[in-house]
């Protein structure tokens, strides 16, 4: 995205539609938080530009859409939502308008955040927006083990036009779209189900529980890690990654987004409607015959295991972060270290940034410089260090 949107002066997200022109917008810039000028002259297209003059961020789609889904549903109490599961629907329409009593941001339950706290007259609901890293299964237990209604909205697939219909498009989908909601919490009671059409995504999940046995896999080595592909009796198509991964899991997600999959926590896996199949076959074979990739040496290792030497984290390209840090919290940081610079990348926004960025001054492994780096059209970020 160009920069049409930014931060107003009491924190909301507004369009350049929105605001007055020049600085008396008020205005921040979404990603570096710099001043902007509200450019709305005769002859360009409309957009908000940096005081300073500095060349022009660039807007991520995801951090503009999570940022604004928060603010639609807080400013609006309420949301669309699919039956909750164990709940009969009292009406044809399956989905009810929830109304909030109020609505918290970021709020920390033990050791897991949320994107969102509704409270209700009957007790609270959680409330999480995905557009590229979905609940996986450590937050979903963590849900679960919190015993309180959850949904997920997902976010990927929304268009962002910074015009008055366009936005106005995307707040009434994220709050009237059920389809965009599914509930992590309850879960959907494993049932035998009667049904003459076809399976819907929930069903799918119960067929799948009741077949005794798995179709043939097709397997494909991808980064040096096994990805399985099953097709089911039904006709849905599953994907899973044999090891754990962060770019294998990126790049489900991805095939998720373009080819209407889902994540099933219960299995671990991803599924994908039957039209999907031939697509994901190619996508998948494509994948496995290039050789230009990341060593998956890089992402393998098991976390509770002392790192000897650098190479072991394939130094030829970029240690993991997630992987770093964990050596730092298990002591093993930083003699396992390489010396000399490296890089050190993210893999993904779980990493937690501050608390490595701390372990790294405290044993004083220079940090140099932050680097974004662009694969496959999606940005991430390397650490440049010097131990």
């Amino acid at each position: 995205m160009t920069m049409t949107v930014a931060v107003d002066a009491n924190g909301r997200v507004v369009s350049i539609i929105e605001v007055v022109r020049g600085l008396g917008c008020k205005c921040r810039c979404i990603e570096c938080d710099e001043t902007v000028i509200a450019r709305k002259g005769q002859q360009r297209i409309h957009h908000f530009s940096h005081a300073s003059q500095k060349i022009p961020c660039e807007v991520t789609p995801e951090s503009f859409l999570h940022r604004y889904a928060k603010q639609v549903v807080k400013e609006s109490l309420g949301l669309q939502l699919p039956p909750q599961p164990g709940h009969v629907p009292d009406s044809e329409d399956q989905s009810s308008w929830w109304d909030f009593e109020s609505v918290k941001e970021e709020v920390w339950m033990g050791d897991f955040r949320l994107d969102l706290i509704a409270e209700l007259s009957d007790g609270p609901l959680l409330i999480e927006f995905a557009c590229t890293s979905f609940v996986l299964d450590e937050k979903q237990v963590r849900i679960e083990r919190a015993g309180i209604r959850a949904i997920e909205i997902d976010l990927s697939g929304l268009c962002v036009q910074p015009s008055s219909e366009g936005m106005l498009g995307l707040k009434n989908a994220i709050l009237h779209d059920t389809d965009l909601k599914r509930w992590l919490y309850p879960l959907a009671p494993a049932i035998d189900l009667v049904c003459e059409s076809p399976l819907s995504f929930t069903e799918t999940i119960v067929e799948y529980d009741r077949i005794p046995k798995f179709p043939e896999r097709v397997r494909f080595t991808i980064q040096g890690l096994w990805v399985d592909l099953r097709v089911l009796e039904h006709g849905s198509v599953v994907l899973r990654s044999v090891a754990y991964s962060p770019l294998i899991v990126d790049l489900l997600k991805r095939l998720a987004r373009q080819y209407s999959g889902h994540y099933v926590a219960k299995y671990r896996n991803w599924m994908f409607p039957s039209w999907a199949r031939g697509l994901l076959q190619q996508a998948l074979e494509a994948l496995a015959d290039s050789d230009n990739s990341i060593p998956a040496q890089a992402l393998t290792l098991r976390h509770d295991e002392p790192l000897v030497n650098g190479a072991q984290l394939g130094i030829s390209r970029y240690l993991d972060g997630r992987l770093v840090l964990k050596q730092y919290q298990t002591g093993h940081a930083p003699a396992c270290l390489p010396t000399g610079e490296f890089r050190i990348r993210h893999f993904g926004t779980d990493l937690d940034c501050e608390t490595l960025e701390g372990f790294f001054e405290a044993s004083a492994v220079e940090l140099l410089c932050v680097e974004v780096l662009q694969i496959q059209g999606q940005a991430d970020f390397v650490y440049k260090v010097r131990r």
